[in-house]
Protein backbone atom coordinates (compact mmCIF):
# COMPACT_ATOMS: atom_id res chain seq x y z
CA UNK A 1 0.00 0.00 0.00
CA UNK A 2 0.71 3.51 -0.84
CA UNK A 3 0.27 6.60 1.43
CA UNK A 4 -0.17 10.16 0.09
CA UNK A 5 0.13 13.45 1.33
CA UNK A 6 -0.92 16.43 0.58
CA UNK A 7 -0.18 19.59 -0.79
CA UNK A 8 2.96 17.67 -1.87
CA UNK A 9 2.62 14.30 -3.64
CA UNK A 10 4.67 12.17 -1.64
CA UNK A 11 4.02 7.80 -2.16
CA UNK A 12 5.66 5.46 0.23
CA UNK A 13 5.85 1.62 -0.40
CA UNK A 14 6.02 -1.18 2.27
CA UNK A 15 8.70 -2.87 0.23
CA UNK A 16 10.70 -2.37 -2.66
CA UNK A 17 9.23 -4.93 -4.43
CA UNK A 18 6.03 -3.38 -4.04
CA UNK A 19 7.64 -0.29 -5.39
CA UNK A 20 8.82 -2.17 -8.49
CA UNK A 21 5.32 -3.79 -9.04
CA UNK A 22 3.74 -0.50 -9.13
CA UNK A 23 6.45 1.49 -11.80
CA UNK A 24 5.47 -1.30 -14.04
CA UNK A 25 2.17 -1.71 -13.19
CA UNK A 26 2.19 2.41 -14.62
CA UNK A 27 4.50 1.50 -17.35
CA UNK A 28 7.02 3.87 -15.44
CA UNK A 29 10.67 3.01 -16.52
CA UNK A 30 13.14 2.83 -13.34
CA UNK A 31 16.43 4.35 -14.56
CA UNK A 32 19.41 4.18 -12.08
CA UNK A 33 21.88 6.49 -11.74
CA UNK A 34 25.16 5.07 -11.48
CA UNK A 35 28.67 4.13 -12.53
CA UNK A 36 27.96 1.00 -14.50
CA UNK A 37 29.13 -1.18 -17.39
CA UNK A 38 26.01 -0.48 -19.21
CA UNK A 39 25.08 3.43 -18.27
CA UNK A 40 24.68 5.94 -20.72
CA UNK A 41 26.50 8.99 -19.96
CA UNK A 42 23.58 11.95 -19.49
CA UNK A 43 25.68 14.08 -21.96
CA UNK A 44 25.49 11.66 -24.82
CA UNK A 45 22.08 10.69 -24.44
CA UNK A 46 20.45 14.38 -24.38
CA UNK A 47 22.36 14.97 -27.31
CA UNK A 48 20.85 11.90 -29.76
CA UNK A 49 17.35 13.07 -28.19
CA UNK A 50 17.87 16.58 -29.17
CA UNK A 51 19.29 15.31 -32.44
CA UNK A 52 16.72 13.03 -33.32
CA UNK A 53 13.62 15.56 -32.82
CA UNK A 54 15.10 17.99 -35.18
CA UNK A 55 15.78 15.48 -38.53
CA UNK A 56 18.12 17.14 -41.17
CA UNK A 57 16.86 17.39 -45.27
CA UNK A 58 18.46 14.07 -45.98
CA UNK A 59 16.01 12.61 -43.45
CA UNK A 60 12.44 11.45 -43.16
CA UNK A 61 10.44 13.50 -40.07
CA UNK A 62 9.77 9.77 -38.64
CA UNK A 63 13.51 9.16 -38.03
CA UNK A 64 14.73 7.89 -34.88
CA UNK A 65 18.08 7.18 -32.96
CA UNK A 66 19.36 3.69 -32.85
CA UNK A 67 19.07 3.97 -28.96
CA UNK A 68 15.29 3.62 -27.23
CA UNK A 69 14.66 7.14 -25.80
CA UNK A 70 15.10 6.93 -21.86
CA UNK A 71 13.28 9.84 -21.38
CA UNK A 72 9.71 8.79 -23.37
CA UNK A 73 7.07 7.96 -20.91
CA UNK A 74 7.17 7.66 -17.55
CA UNK A 75 10.81 7.75 -15.16
CA UNK A 76 12.13 7.19 -12.27
CA UNK A 77 15.28 7.87 -11.60
CA UNK A 78 16.77 5.90 -8.25
CA UNK A 79 20.43 7.38 -7.09
CA UNK A 80 22.80 5.09 -4.88
CA UNK A 81 24.40 6.69 -1.56
CA UNK A 82 27.84 8.25 -1.78
CA UNK A 83 30.26 5.55 -1.03
CA UNK A 84 28.44 2.21 -2.48
CA UNK A 85 26.19 3.69 -5.02
CA UNK A 86 23.00 1.54 -5.66
CA UNK A 87 23.00 -1.88 -4.42
CA UNK A 88 23.11 -5.39 -6.60
CA UNK A 89 18.99 -5.93 -5.62
CA UNK A 90 18.17 -3.14 -6.52
CA UNK A 91 20.59 -2.39 -9.82
CA UNK A 92 18.76 -5.73 -11.05
CA UNK A 93 15.30 -3.87 -10.99
CA UNK A 94 16.95 -1.01 -13.38
CA UNK A 95 16.00 -0.91 -17.24
CA UNK A 96 18.56 1.59 -17.59
CA UNK A 97 21.59 3.25 -16.08
CA UNK A 98 22.73 6.52 -16.68
CA UNK A 99 25.82 8.46 -15.74
CA UNK A 100 26.70 12.12 -15.16
CA UNK A 101 29.81 12.78 -16.41
CA UNK A 102 31.87 14.86 -14.35
CA UNK A 103 35.26 16.98 -15.53
CA UNK A 104 37.73 17.95 -14.08
CA UNK A 105 40.88 15.90 -11.40
CA UNK A 106 38.28 14.48 -8.94
CA UNK A 107 37.11 11.22 -8.53
CA UNK A 108 33.61 10.70 -10.59
CA UNK A 109 30.89 10.20 -7.88
CA UNK A 110 27.45 9.60 -9.90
Amino acid sequence: QHMRSQPNFVQRWENWHALVAHLDQQRIRLVGVEIHPDALSLDELLLSISSSSQPSSSQQSSSTTTTTPLFDGGTAFLVGNEGQGINAKHQRSCQAFVRIPQYGVGTASL
